[in-house]
């Protein structure tokens, strides 16, 4: 049995679309929040921020089911309804300007690869 057959069954959907790329750390993305979310860690009516976020992250939060995320980068936000209901905040990581405790947790996925 394929990785995507074993993934539909445990889940009972089928992988996000190929064509985002990135497949594999994708669907790895998506099962730790699968997981977190199953262990009662991570709820989906947690209010979110990620960092250095983009579609990715809104794709694998969005099939999740969560609803309040913040998905903040530097640089033009992506175009369209890419973010669906999603937030945009345009802030480097470094000097986030959000109050305090305004999330219930934050990720960082795709930005640590610039941290020296």
């Amino acid at each position: 049995m394929s990785r995507q057959d074993r993934y539909g069954d445990r889940y009972g959907r089928r992988p996000v679309e190929l064509e985002v790329g990135h497949a594999m750390v994708r669907d790895f993305y998506e099962d730790v929040v699968s997981e977190l979310v199953r262990d009662g860690i991570l709820d989906p009516g947690m209010r979110a921020l990620v960092v250095c976020g983009g579609r990715t992250d809104k794709l694998v939060l969005e099939r999740c089911r969560f609803r309040d995320v913040v998905i903040s980068n530097l640089g033009v936000r992506p175009a369209g309804k890419d973010l669906g209901s999603f937030q945009w905040s345009e802030q480097d990581a470094e000097r986030l300007t959000f109050e305090d405790e305004s999330f219930d947790f934050t990720i960082v996925h795709s930005g640590l690869h610039h941290c020296y």
